[in-house]
């Protein structure tokens, strides 16, 4: 009895250095875990404006993200909103940010249709802002989107990254 008193006398001081709180309950049974989840999967194909990704309607006051892969360096993924402002507001605010892995510049690029004297869609697009990262990175806080019922009522989102190979990211979004 004595001698086994000694013994855990002497481990007890050993574990406690090495960081350890005594002998552990692992078994090896315990579930990995569970993957990241995302609000929107990226969604094949969608590397053009005219094949663009609906999100959703905008403005999102809440943390919104979108996540996928793009194929650097002639690769792009777009994504379009519907803007639905408040009633009497003339823009939105758009905040958000890219990550993907250091080794790619992101570049995002803004448009809205461009639409007729009649209100019909002309096939062009004008571009409202371009915005380039660098290291695997790029944010945007507060960039003002012009808000019209009949001429500026959408927002396209262009992603395309400058590095090799394929690259996973995440899209961060929200407006205010």
């Amino acid at each position: 009895m004595a001698n086994n008193l000694l013994k855990y006398t002497l481990l007890l001081p050993l574990l406690w250095a090495c960081g350890s709180d005594g002998p552990s309950n692992n078994t090896g049974d315990e579930e990995p875990p569970s993957p990241p989840t995302f609000d929107y999967e990226e969604d094949e194909p969608n590397n053009t404006l005219a094949n663009a990704q609906f999100i959703q309607l905008l403005p999102e006051y809440d943390k919104k993200d979108i996540h996928g892969y793009l194929s650097a360096p002639d690769g792009a993924d777009c994504f379009y909103f519907f803007l639905n402002p408040v009633p009497g507001d003339d823009e939105l605010l758009l905040s958000f940010n890219v990550d993907m892995t250091w080794y790619t510049t992101p570049k995002v690029t803004l448009y809205q249709t461009i639409y007729d004297e009649l209100g019909e869609e002309t096939g062009e697009y004008l571009q409202v802002g371009t915005f380039v990262g660098e290291e695997g990175y790029v944010e945007v806080t507060a960039y003002p989107i012009e808000y019209d019922f009949f001429r500026r009522n959408d927002l396209f989102f262009v992603l395309e990254g400058f590095g090799d190979g394929f690259d996973e990211y995440v899209i961060e979004f929200f407006t205010f």
